[in-house]
């Protein structure tokens, strides 16, 4: 918890966000690649491989 406020950081809000229906398991994946491949985003091969199993779950 900061200042009252529970950090998730930017792969649980995309996750919150799938979970709740507002994207896809798909256009979650499409939304974290760009972030990767454009935005400078770092994530382990192991994380993202963890990701794309929780996503293909959804």
């Amino acid at each position: 918890m900061a200042e009252g406020l529970a950090v998730i950081g930017t792969l649980g809000l995309l996750f919150g966000v799938a979970r709740s229906g507002w994207l896809t398991g798909e256009e979650t994946r499409l939304h974290i690649d760009n972030l990767v491949s454009s935005h400078g985003f770092r994530i382990s091969v192991e994380v993202y491989r963890r990701v794309l199993a929780e996503l293909a779950a959804l």
